[in-house]
Formats: structure tokens, sequence, C-alpha cells
């Protein structure tokens, strides 16, 4: 059974859309609801300086509906880009004089650090939806897992690289990649075969050079 509670949002600038909220599965959920005549272009979803943002075709899709009874049918709808900083929604035919529904789907969210700045500049997705990400650590405590380095290599920064699962935030390896000094992990790509590559800078004048 589900408890709904209903608030307005102040977080868009052209109409103040309700926000409801819900349990589901012993989780919280929530819709935005748009009403008859309502542009849905009026949300987007603001990001503060992302390095990228964009749409991968790959993702979970957001669920559209317009409640029918006790049935919810789905509809056409996606996630679009909207600016560099912003995303919005892309929907299919639907009946604009009757309430519509956005139901976000997050498929998970992760903390991957230590206790002091751990800052994450690059990321990279498989077609199998396991996630690369590469970034620097300061701290000794960063979380490693079948690491290339087990500790921070000595400087003030370290560059890191790490690998997530596809169905969830579990770590399938994790590892520093740095020596003394400064050293950062910037970007990471994949080959057909899944393969990282990361790209990053050091201060040093002979940089560490081994095959993992």
């Amino acid at each position: 059974m589900r408890s709904r509670l209903a608030f307005l949002s102040l977080a868009f600038a052209v109409f103040l859309l309700p926000v409801v909220y819900y349990g589901n599965g012993g989780q919280l959920e929530y819709d935005y609801a748009v009403a008859p005549g309502v542009a849905p272009g009026a949300i987007q979803l603001s990001f503060n300086d992302p390095e990228r943002l964009r749409v991968d075709g790959q993702g979970q899709k957001p669920v559209v509906y317009q409640q029918a009874g006790c049935e919810k049918p789905a509809m056409d709808g996606n996630y679009l880009l909207a600016s560099a900083h912003q995303m919005a929604f892309r929907l299919g035919d639907y009946d604009h004089s009757r309430p519509l529904a956005i139901d976000l789907v997050l498929a998970y969210s992760a903390h991957l650090g230590g206790t002091e700045i751990d800052e994450g500049l690059g990321i990279a997705v498989d077609p199998s939806r396991n996630v690369r990400v590469t970034e620097y650590a300061n701290r000794t405590n960063f979380p490693t897992l079948n690491p290339l380095q087990a500790t921070l290599g000595g400087g003030s920064w370290d560059a890191f690289a790490a690998k997530l699962g596809a169905s969830g935030p579990a770590l399938v390896y994790s590892t520093y990649f740095g020596e003394s000094g400064f050293d950062l992990g910037y970007g990471i790509a994949l080959d057909a075969s899944g393969n990282a590559y990361a790209t990053g800078s050091t201060d040093r004048k002979c940089g560490r050079c081994e095959h993992p």
C-alpha cells in the first residue's frame, strides 16, 4: 500500500510543479506531476558544474504515464540534454487535457572515497553497463580492491581508477596510481575489449611507466 504526500516544488522557474512522494517496496520514490495544459519542458534537472553531461541512449528511461483508474500504461519518454548543465525530457504523444506523471528511475547511487577530498573527473560505461571512473585522492584510506597499487604513493595527490559492476555500486577493482608529488587522473576511455585507458598529469619529470 502506498501513502502519498505532495509538495509544491520551487525548483523550476516557469511553473510550480507538484512533486508527489510515496513509499514503494520500502523505498521512498517521487513523481513529477504535470497538470493538464502545462508543458513538461518546465521540468529541467540542473547539475552543478559537471565536467561532462550526456545521454548515452543505453540507460534507464524515465517512467512516464497517465493514470487510467488503477492502471498506469507506459508511455514513450526519454532524457534530453537541454544545455551543458541541464537535463530535460523528451516525450511522445499524450493527452494534454489530462495529468501526466514522470517517475525518475535511479539505477544506483554510491559514495567512493576516503575521509578527505576525492574528486571524480572521468567516467566511461561499457555496453554491459559496467562503470569505470578516474579521479584523484589525497588520503591513505581510499578504498582499494584488487589494486595495482594498494597505498598512496607518498605525494600529496594520487590518481586512481576504479570499476563498478553493472547491477549496483559493488567494486570490481580500485587502485591508486602515482608516486611522490601531484598525480591526477582526468579522463578514462574503453576499447572494444573493455580495456580501460586513463589520462592525467604529474609534476614529476619521470612518471610511472609499467604494464598493469
